[in-house]
């Protein structure tokens, strides 16, 4: 049990250490765990005292580049420029992520969010621009993520034997304290290879389908609603002038307290008047 509890003591002395040091592809302590594997806990002690291993040599990585494009243009008609925008972006296995439309400064708008493959970026972006009379703003961006995918790669095998070297440990502990703490590293561990994980999906999604937002419009003569029909407009004005004279009765009871002050007032003055004639 002794031995077992310097393994764990030894690992995380190691740890504290390496946290001192300037950061590498990934964390010396993981490299130290690697080259724990396999050894029991005195070597732990000896491994820990010695130089880490040296980071195993890694192949040329793929290019990793998130691309992103911001397109607003004028089209002639709205309609068709929607339906030949759906029909292209289906085409190349793309899909609408997000869409709305609303009427602003005498312009009838859509704005789309459209996820496209990465393959087929460029030939979208030309696309696009055939439906557009005139390009108001364009702007393409692309953004290298290779380095942080693979130092994430390198982490997350790391830690992945990290959690092969405890749960091991886990195997040889004696008693339920000394299996808390183990299991209770084991969570620690599994929680960090997870958000790795869970950034590398989204990385790999964003790499593979490239993000365009479009903002396409089309100028109106009206920005208002659709006119109403003839009825529609009689019965809303007959019911408006209810409500306003409604609304003027109403008002006069307002004005019931200064009407009695008035004639209170002038009742007053005439009787005083009264009162001074000979």
């Amino acid at each position: 049990m002794k031995k077992l509890l310097f393994g764990i003591i030894a690992y995380w002395l190691v740890i504290a250490c390496s946290e001192k040091k300037s950061e590498v592809v990934f964390d010396k302590s993981e490299a130290v765990a690697m080259g724990m594997e396999g050894t029991s806990a005195e070597e732990a002690k000896t491994t820990s005292d010695s130089p880490p291993p040296p980071l195993p040599s890694t192949p040329q990585a793929q290019k990793k580049i998130i691309h992103t494009a911001t397109l607003r243009f004028k089209v002639n008609d709205l309609k068709k420029a929607e339906i030949a925008l759906k029909t292209q972006i289906q085409a190349i296995g793309g899909y609408i992520a997000n869409a709305n439309q609303n009427r602003q400064s005498g312009n009838l708008e859509n704005n789309w969010t459209v996820r496209v493959p990465a393959t087929k970026f460029d030939t979208f972006i030309g696309n696009v621009e055939k439906e557009s009379i005139y390009t108001d703003s364009k702007n393409i961006a692309a953004e290298d993520v290779t380095a942080e995918y693979v130092d994430n790669d390198l982490r997350i095998k790391a830690k992945q034997k990290v959690f092969e070297r405890y749960l091991e440990l886990l195997k040889q502990a004696k008693n339920v304290q000394d299996i808390m703490a183990v299991e209770e590293q084991i969570r620690i561990i599994r929680e960090e290879i997870e958000s790795k994980e869970g950034r590398q999906k989204y990385l790999n999604d964003q790499v593979d389908f490239s993000t365009v937002t479009l903002n396409f419009y089309q100028e109106t003569d009206v920005s208002s609603a659709p006119e109403q029909p003839f009825y529609v407009r009689i019965w809303h004005n007959f019911t408006d002038g209810w409500a306003s004279f409604f609304n003027m009765i109403i008002g006069l009871f307002y004005l019931i307290p200064y009407i009695l002050l008035i004639f209170v007032i002038i009742y007053l003055l005439r009787k005083w008047w009264k009162k001074r004639q000979p």
